[in-house]
């Protein structure tokens, strides 16, 4: 059985005045029958049908819009499409008409399908290429067809999303962009080390210093594949992070000084998808992942985390009301709340019981001054279902008889006496009834609700903003985060979903916020954060002074925060390839000890071995790993094999070596090898996220 993605109609912008853009659905390989509509969203525009067949492949067309408006337009054999020169293959007929088309059916066998969105690369879609592709301008939800031998065999009823590249990654440009590359790239499978760059405080010794909390400068995704790939962090984190808040840009079109923000559609939605891809790795079972933003995607990203996670785990939306004062300028609704959607790792994931407000027990009183304290009468004395053994009458002091509810009484006579013996239970003063006492010591917190709009308790963008104007004293207010959010909004979802000494995930460092909460309350945290002079200007003074007690606003006194602690400050470091022309090289610095550590950290399961005899720098059980900082000859392989105790192996990897080496290594120590850097590590990749 297969399946294959099929998508609603696409709305699509005009390449050309007086022709539809051209769609390349080249080289497919087709049997049965696949029909695509597109839509324009274009006025007086026309939607169009291509049919292809199995014993002809479909090229590329363009349709002049004043065609006549007949059912069934025939298309020559060749066809000149508007910016392809020279004759393209089209031995097929494409309908057409004025009216819109709503869906698109058809079944194949699974057929790899690439959407694409930008109008500006319209002109270039006729060029040749293994995958179809259709110029789409926005995400559009897909349900899956089940096919066998190309019949239709009903949808699985599972919704997915769709977007231009989605079978792509994206990797970060030093210009603060990004760029698309295929998912086996290099640069996505390649495992970047992280430096450390400072301590601060009480911290562990170095060779411990995955166990300090951390703050991660550089790209987010390469910090996250460091934290799931080194040995000596995944050791650390991989399945052990109990809560992921993440605070990501909104894309909302406007522009911040300290991240980008208003990226196109199929950026933002691929960014994420390889961000949480890696944090759903890390988080433990019991683990949860809060997603905070507000509408421009929000429901992209509801649909984006059910494809990740299932919607089986997902908690819950919570409702932030973020602003205190209203937009009286709006032209429609002054939208005053955020979203941030919770999903557990595994279903059944539960949220810790929230305190009781003041308002939330004034039904509790104490008139006759029971020594337990409040009390209330009033709980269900019925059971929910009926029971014959709970359907009993009660004879009261007075001798009135009271009947049980229709379903009998919650508890068996017994249970019952013995409630009645310690208090719980008791008659009316008249005896003609029995009534429940509830003591509010006896209960425990409350689930939280979804709605959060108590400023006093959660705060607002603008407290935020006061808490980082007194933290920052000397920055102009231009200067400072746009939206940042409150050290009570933190702490609420810190209460809610971990427990002191928990490990608390924060990809989108920003302000330092979560770092800074999660620290003042007795939680390990790692905080990554891409932008080095956000780093420096703001994160790194706001928790050396958390860390000294410098710092004594936000929840410092709720919590009773006074100092201590510590972190360690690292580094992402630069990839350790680069292009010289069509070559892929290695970096200058990857010598020596940095040469050994880059190569172990891309060989899966090979963990480094510090203090190693060069040149063994890693091991994976009982096969060694030795780095040669430049060529294998004989003389070395002897020496290697010689070092060697009894049933370990070696994979050797080296900037060179000689063929003469590779057969003496098979014949001294069989199942042993050689590789040759960086050619061969790139055949070494670790796992592609999918």
């Amino acid at each position: 059985m297969e399946a294959l993605t099929l998508f609603t109609s696409y709305m699509v912008a005009i390449s050309q005045p007086g022709t539809v853009p051209t769609f390349d659905v080249s080289e497919l390989d087709v049997e049965g029958l696949v029909t695509v509509t597109v839509e324009s969203q274009v006025a007086d525009t026309m939607a169009v049908t291509l049919e292809a067949t199995p014993e002809a492949p479909p090229r590329s067309v363009s349709v002049p819009l004043t065609a006549p408006q007949t059912d069934e337009v025939s298309v020559p054999t060749s066809a000149e499409t508007a910016d392809c020169a020279g004759e393209v293959p089209w031995p097929r007929s494409v309908r057409w008409s004025r009216r819109p088309i709503l869906r698109r059916v058809g079944t194949v066998p699974s057929v790899p399908v690439r959407v694409e969105n930008e109008t500006a690369r319209l002109r270039r879609l006729c060029r040749s290429g293994s995958e179809p592709a259709f110029a789409v301008s926005a995400p559009r939800y897909a349900s899956q067809v089940t096919t066998v031998g190309g019949k239709d065999m009903g949808t699985s009823g599972r919704l997915s999303l769709t977007w231009i590249n989605k079978d792509r990654s994206l990797i970060s440009t030093q210009d603060g962009g990004y760029e698309w590359v295929d998912r086996d790239d290099f640069r996505v499978t390649e495992t970047r080390l992280l430096r450390d760059v400072a301590t601060v405080g009480e911290v562990h010794d170095d060779l411990k210093r995955a166990a300090d909390n951390l703050l991660i400068q550089g790209d987010n995704g390469e910090a996250l594949r460091a934290l799931t790939r080194l040995p000596e962090f995944a050791d650390e984190y991989r399945g052990k992070v109990k809560l992921a808040y993440i605070d990501p840009p909104f894309n909302t079109g406007q522009a911040f000084d300290h991240y980008k923000d208003g990226v196109e559609h199929s950026v933002w939605l691929t960014m994420m998808r390889d961000r949480i891809l890696l944090i759903r790795d890390l988080l433990a079972p019991d683990g949860s992942i809060w997603v905070h933003l507000d509408d421009s995607e929000g429901a992209y990203a509801r649909v984006l985390l059910d494809e990740i996670f299932g919607r089986s785990c997902f908690a819950g939306t919570v409702i932030w009301r973020s602003t205190d004062n209203s937009n009286n300028d709006a032209k429609t609704f002054s939208v005053d709340h955020n979203v941030i959607h919770v999903y557990g790792k595994s279903p059944g994931w539960l949220t810790n019981r929230v305190a009781r407000r003041e308002d939330q027990s004034g039904h509790y009183s104490n008139p006759d001054n029971d020594p337990r304290g409040p009390w209330f009468d009033g709980n269900p004395l019925g059971s929910p279902n009926p029971r014959k053994n709970l359907q009993y009458e009660i004879v009261s002091p007075q001798g009135h008889v009271i009947q049980c509810p229709p379903n009998g009484w919650r508890w068996a006579r017994e249970t019952l006496n013995e409630k009645m013996a310690t208090g719980e239970i008791r008659f009316t003063p008249n005896g003609k009834g029995i009534r429940r006492r509830t003591y509010l010591l006896e209960q425990g917190g409350l689930p939280p609700s979804t709605l959060w709009a108590d400023i006093e308790e959660t705060g607002s963008n603008r407290k935020a903003k006061a808490e980082l104007k007194r933290l920052f004293r000397g920055k102009p207010t231009a200067e400072l985060f746009k939206t940042p959010k409150p050290e009570s909004l933190l702490r609420k979802i810190l209460e809610i979903a971990t427990q002191p000494g928990d490990v608390v995930l924060d990809c989108f460092g920003g302000s330092g916020t979560t770092a800074a909460v999660a620290h003042k309350m007795g939680r390990r945290w790692i905080l990554a954060e891409r932008e080095s002079g956000t780093v420096d200007e703001f994160i790194r003074p706001r928790l050396d002074a958390i860390v000294n007690g410098e710092e004594s606003g936000g929840i410092s006194k709720a919590v009773g925060w006074e100092k201590g602690g510590g972190f360690r400050h690292l580094e992402v470091a630069p990839s350790m390839y680069e292009r010289m022309g069509n070559r892929l090289l290695l970096a200058p610095w990857v010598v020596g000890d940095a040469f050994a550590e880059t190569t172990c950290a891309q060989i899966p399961g090979f963990e480094l071995e510090p203090g190693s005899e060069s040149p063994f720098a890693g091991r994976k059980g009982r096969r060694r790993l030795a780095v040669v900082d430049g060529l294998v000859a004989e003389s070395t392989v002897q020496s290697i094999v010689e070092a060697l105790c009894e049933n370990e192996s070696v994979l050797i990897v080296a900037k060179s070596y000689l063929r003469e080496a590779a057969s003496l290594l098979e014949k001294l120590s069989p199942g042993s090898r050689i590789k040759k850097a960086p050619q061969d590590l790139l055949d070494m990749k670790g796992r592609v996220l999918r």
